[in-house]
């Protein structure tokens, strides 16, 4: 007669590990329940894990202390900017493990191993995932040097509102760190993109789109905009826009959804377009879409003629 699926507490919803049910008494035919799936060797969950993130959390179930989901994973754990074309690649799932630890042999893995003094990890939730740093490092053998750049930019920010990032402490990094990590980490897979990465980073950035945006104007031949340039209105107020040429008087920011929907936003745009007309200089707003096809051909047409007109290009 096949086990009722009645499982303790801990184990009644996500993935959890197979030894752990072990350990608290859930028997061997309750594991091979229909209604759980398998999808690593050594785990069961309640629902099939389907997108790289949800996978990662049911492997995360089964890894042993020095073992660490690491690459890409790790990096949409920690809240970094992951690009579409990255879900079109390889399922697997990357697990970094310190090098005097076994390596994680299960279908659907990759595992690398790192030296003991390199290897650093922490815990999100009940998954062990590698530091902010390593995921990047980790990420840059998929990666091109732009997204890796716009990754780097959320380490080095100081803005404690950047958007969906996983980890506290702002700065994580500072620009004086870089060069010790690359010389650091000279011999690991992606660091020929993190040195080209490394060059474009910058601090400041209050979300990965003001990155985006920064590096797609550059590549466009466009001077490289400022971030986060202070500018004094008439009024005394101190505004910081997302980017600007503060010698040509043109000012950038980049507006998510939340700009469209939220009153109090409007209204305050509003006021402040008015402000920045009335002090001669220009604020243009950005939004996702002016990133792609005509409309980028377009803004990058517009920003080109009013540097032009200042004699800044």
């Amino acid at each position: 007669m096949r086990d009722e699926l009645s499982l303790p507490p801990q184990f009644q919803s996500g993935a959890f590990s197979v030894s752990a049910a072990v350990a608290a008494g859930v028997t061997p035919g309750k594991l091979r329940n229909p209604k759980l799936h398998a999808p690593f060797v050594g785990v069961r969950s309640h629902t099939e894990p389907i997108s790289r993130r949800e996978r990662a959390i049911a492997l995360g179930q089964r890894l042993s202390d020095g073992q660490a989901i690491s690459g890409l994973a790790a990096a949409e754990l920690w809240g970094l900017r992951i690009p579409n074309l990255a879900n079109t690649r390889s399922a697997d799932i990357e697990v970094l493990t310190r090098a005097s630890v076994s390596r994680v042999r299960i279908g659907g893995v990759k595992s690398r191993a790192i030296r003991d003094d390199f290897f650093r990890a922490s815990r999100l939730g009940s998954v062990p995932v590698v530091s902010p740093v390593l995921a990047v490092l980790t990420s840059a053998m998929h990666l091109n040097a732009f997204d890796i750049t716009v990754m780097l930019d959320a380490l080095l920010t100081d803005f404690n509102k950047y958007p969906s990032l996983n980890f506290a402490e702002r700065p994580l990094l500072v620009p004086a760190d870089l060069p010790a990590i690359l010389a650091k980490f000279e011999r690991m897979r992606g660091i020929r993109t993190l040195r080209q990465a490394v060059v474009r980073a910058r601090p400041r950035v209050e979300s990965p789109m003001e990155s985006v945006a920064r590096l797609q104007f550059v590549d466009a031949g466009l001077p490289e905009p400022e971030v986060q340039p202070e500018v004094f209105l008439d009024d005394g107020t101190l505004y910081r826009p997302d980017l600007g040429y503060p010698e040509a008087g043109l000012y950038l920011n980049y507006d998510g959804d939340f700009h469209f929907t939220d009153q109090a936003t409007i209204d305050a745009d509003v006021l402040r377009d008015r402000q920045f007309q009335e002090a001669g200089m220009r604020l243009m707003h950005v939004v996702k879409t002016d990133l792609n096809g005509k409309r980028w051909h377009e803004l990058v047409r517009s920003i080109r003629v009013q540097l032009a007109r200042s004699a800044v290009i």
